[in-house]
């Protein structure tokens, strides 16, 4: 398994556990993975997690 097939497996396993749709998992990942301020990280999740709450894909 390629590098990009482990980041995909890791995106659905983790927007499964949240119960989220995966474009919003791969947005928290990318803020999670990021050198950004942590007050800036959950700003980034918080949206994520509203727009997945709106039902925004």
């Amino acid at each position: 398994m390629n590098q990009q097939e482990q980041f995909k497996k890791r995106i659905k396993e983790t927007a499964d556990a949240l119960d989220v749709p995966e474009k919003t998992a791969t947005i928290m990942m990318i803020a999670a993975a990021s050198t950004l301020p942590p007050d800036v990280i959950r700003v980034l999740a918080s949206l994520a997690k509203r727009q997945a709450d709106d039902g925004v894909r």
